[in-house]
């Protein structure tokens, strides 16, 4: 599709989020199609972005999808505050405006429902497009792949790169070789021409190779016989039998001939017999082994249906929330992937049945044909006179040994099982058949000898039948071994093909994931990490890690490594994915994926990440404050977004505010006269305010950013402040009398946010709120300069005057550090 080829680079502008997970009111990320650092403690719901993108592209959440849970998750994914009547919404705003879509998780009438304002082609092909996508992964995710067995890491890659069909492809060539070569074996051409070649050689006294030499040996017999005629054709043999026939000895020349075409047919029965055999027990294991499916073979007929199904799904497969047919409660996504796998399975077994059902009908062929073969000889009244009674009754039990054979095949209709040895009903006697008729062929040509011009009719439709049989089995030999050859050659060529293919792709894919690595482990002891096909009689079965380890080579990963290498490993793969297969989106999404990183691991990730993805939007988010002040250094330099989510229970998830956003929140409310929740908003733009004081004046602690100063609240960080100016202050006038009581009312004034906070029977006015604010405001006088806006800091202090000054030093106090 033109389209897809267009769509590509597609980045987040903004990401809106209410009343899903722990989120509860309005959470507006503006991503700006910038990278974003995110960090939350635990509990903040930070991994709510995560789950609520995830939603959005797939209609589930996986580690919410157990059966205890139901419905894919969405029975969790609205917040569990929100009444019926309230919608969970995530609304994306993409760098490609087309595609922006809101998307709300509602109750209607009871159940669950799934609507989006976005039903455009280019938006839900963009959807089922970025499903084959790496666009999230998680820490419990991470080293899924390292650790999975052989098959299954071939079935996850094999997903995404269309390995699969490839091997169908393959197989279906090796089958058709296979069947050619068996077809050259079984049908016995080396052993008839043998036959053939002996009755030549006793007939005109040479083994013939051409024609020429046949006719040459041909004229040679005439000759021998005293005949003047000579032939320069195989017609002109023809033409001298029938001026040398008698009628007298018409009948016993005819019985030769029949007797060798018999003769012809029973060299080699006993191994093409014994071929239909062998195929018949293989036949019969396969065909036993789906027959104990029972349940799925009845169902075959649900293909279509479901297939229609998974027609009419696809479309608005982000819209269901039940099943059109029975109404029960299951999202579009989980529908259509369940009706994908129930059709891969039919459609396994209805392969499986189908090509059981053609191998059937090929061997009841095979049998007829040999049955068909018999009957010619045998219908021919010579053979029914009573000299030939023996072998005619033994020919007679060979064809019902093959009918017996042919209903075996036929009995195999799958409603029963059938037996896997077949034990024939009479005895195999082609040996004694072709000694008879050996014998009885002498015999009838010793009688002929008396008549010379009779011996030569003999010799001469002998040679002739024989020859022709030999051309005859060399044309249709020459031609299978052409087609098996030509079809040899091809599945070598395509297996060439593809293992080059393969080779390439895994060298490469290899490559990043060893480059990636490495990148975070430099120096270590795990170096030249490949993903190695495995393979069972030329066919790949699995994918296997090896890497060399203290310079030995070693596999798999989890015998040798550590859980934090392994999850280095796991992020090399996802990232390595990330760059081979997502074509269409240039974003993902790391959700507390460092856990089990030391720090230097973790410094060494971010730079990859800031090094190697510098095109990629890249939101990662974190609980881990130490990872997040390094993290907020890359981000400034390559302009990254930084933002924090905190949580209460009134809101749920929500980003912490820049401090002007919050002052003109404020200041709105106080302009209105809107009380609700004002107390809790100054409360919380104190705790800012405290902050910058205490980091500039290095109160007690030097704050950086850690956890335990972002848990500290106004009234310990007032109380530090305190002591540090009462330590520091210089002067009967200094800093330490100005703050002394505006300390003090701020500290009660502090109450009121504090109850503000909770339930209490106490409800501050509206006075009390302006009071408050007032407080704080000429706190932030004190410490903040209105001309330069920088804070008293200790970086601008003064050696000279012994002075703490705000850069400008319009504000400035006697300081002794």
């Amino acid at each position: 599709m033109i389209y897809v080829q267009a769509m590509n680079n597609i980045k987040l502008k903004e990401l809106s989020i209410k009343g899903l997970r722990g989120v509860k009111t309005d959470l507006i990320i503006p991503f700006e199609e910038k990278s974003m650092v995110l960090y939350g403690d635990n509990g903040s719901g930070k991994s709510s972005i995560a789950d609520a993108l995830e939603w959005f592209y797939h209609n589930k959440i996986d580690h919410l999808s157990g059966t205890e849970i139901g419905r894919n998750g969405l029975e969790a994914m609205r917040h569990s505050a929100l009444n019926d009547n309230d919608e969970g919404l995530c609304n994306i705003k993409f760098n490609k405006k087309d595609l922006d879509c809101n998307k709300k998780l509602l109750v209607k009438k009871g159940s669950l429902n799934v609507e989006k304002d976005n039903k455009c082609e280019e938006f839900e092909d963009y959807i089922l497009k970025s499903l084959n996508e790496n666009l999230i992964i998680r820490h419990k995710n991470v080293s899924e792949f390292i650790v999975a067995p052989l098959g299954e890491r071939l079935n996850q890659l094999s997903e995404i790169i269309g390995f699969s069909k490839v091997t169908d492809t393959k197989r279906l060539l090796n089958k058709v070789y296979k069947d050619l070569d068996k077809k050259l074996k079984q049908s016995g051409f080396e052993s008839i021409i043998q036959s053939n070649q002996q009755t030549l050689i006793s007939n005109l006294q040479q083994n013939v190779v051409s024609q020429d030499q046949f006719i040459s040996a041909i004229n040679s017999l005439l000759e021998k016989y005293k005949l003047t005629d000579k032939i320069d054709s195989l017609s002109g043999i023809g033409l001298i039998i029938d001026k040398l026939k008698k009628p007298v000895n018409q009948d016993k020349i005819t019985t030769i001939g029949v007797l060798e075409q018999l003769l012809n047919l029973i060299v080699g029965f006993s191994d093409r017999l014994n071929s239909i055999i062998s195929d018949y027990a293989k036949f019969a294991t396969q065909y036993n082994k789906v027959i104990e499916d029972t349940v799925s073979l009845s169902n075959l007929n649900l293909v279509e249906l479901l297939t229609t199904g998974e027609r009419i799904i696809t479309p608005q497969v982000n819209d269901l929330t039940n099943c059109p047919l029975c109404l029960s409660d299951i999202s579009g996504v989980t529908l259509l992937s369940t009706i994908q796998q129930r059709l891969t399975s039919l459609n396994k077994l209805k392969k499986d049945k189908q090509f059981l059902e053609t191998l059937k009908a090929e061997s009841v062929n095979q049998v007829q044909e040999e049955i068909n073969n018999l009957k010619i000889p045998l219908n021919q009244p010579q053979l029914k006179q009573e000299i030939f009674s023996e072998i005619r009754n033994s020919t007679i039990n060979l064809g019902v040994n093959l009918k017996y054979i042919k209903d075996a095949f036929e009995k195999a209709n799958f409603t029963a099982s059938v037996p896997e040895k077949i034990i024939l009903p009479n005895k195999d006697t082609c040996s004694e058949i072709q000694l008879g008729i050996q014998n009885i062929l002498k015999k009838l040509k010793l009688e002929l000898a008396d008549n010379s011009q009779t011996d030569l009719i003999v010799k001469l439709q002998s040679s002739v039948t024989a020859y022709q049989e030999i051309i005859k089995q060399r044309v249709i030999q020459k031609k299978i071994i052409l087609q098996r050859d030509s079809f040899e050659i091809i599945c070598n060529e395509f297996g060439k093909r593809q293992k080059e293919g393969l080779d390439a792709f895994f060298n490469l894919f290899s490559s990043q994931i060893n480059d990636y690595y490495v990148f975070m482990n430099p120096g270590e002891s795990v170096e030249n990490i490949k993903l190695i096909p495995v393979e069972t009689e030329d066919e790949i079965t699995g994918l296997t890690i090896q890497f060399d380890f203290f310079d030995n080579q070693v596999s798999p990963p989890h015998k040798y490594l550590s859980e934090s290498h392994l999850n280095c490993l796991g992020l090399a793969f996802f990232l390595a994915s990330v760059k081979a297969f997502n074509k269409i989106n240039k974003f993902f999404i790391l959700d507390d994926v460092i856990s089990s990183f030391d720090s230097n691991h973790r410094k060494r990730f971010l730079d990859l990440l800031s090094e190697k993805f510098n095109d990629y939007q890249i939101i990662l988010l974190t609980h881990e404050n130490h990872f997040f002040d390094y993290a907020k250094v890359v981000a400034k330099m390559k302009g990254w977004n930084v933002a924090s989510f905190k949580w209460d229970t009134e809101r749920g998830t929500y980003l912490s505010e820049a401090k002007k956003d919050l002052i003109e929140r404020i200041e709105n409310k106080l302009n209105r006269g809107e009380t609700d929740k004002l107390g809790n908003d100054i409360r919380e733009f104190l705790e800012h305010l405290c902050k910058e004081i205490a980091s500039n004046i290095e109160a007690k602690f030097t704050f950086r950013y850690n956890d335990r100063n972002e848990e500290r609240m106004s009234p310990e960080l007032l109380n530090e402040i305190k002591s540090k100016v009462d330590k520091c202050s210089k002067g009967d006038h200094g800093i330490k009398q100005i703050i002394e009581p505006l300390f003090l009312r701020t500290l009660l004034s502090n109450f009121i946010g504090n109850r503000d906070s909770h339930d209490n029977s106490f409800v501050p006015s509206m006075g009390d709120f302006k009071a408050f604010w007032k407080d704080v405001m000429d706190i932030q006088k004190v410490f903040l300069c209105n001309d330069c806006k920088k804070f008293l800091s200790i970086s601008f202090y003064a050696e000279d005057t012994k002075e703490i000054k705000c850069k400008c030093g319009k504000i400035h106090f006697g300081w002794q550090k």
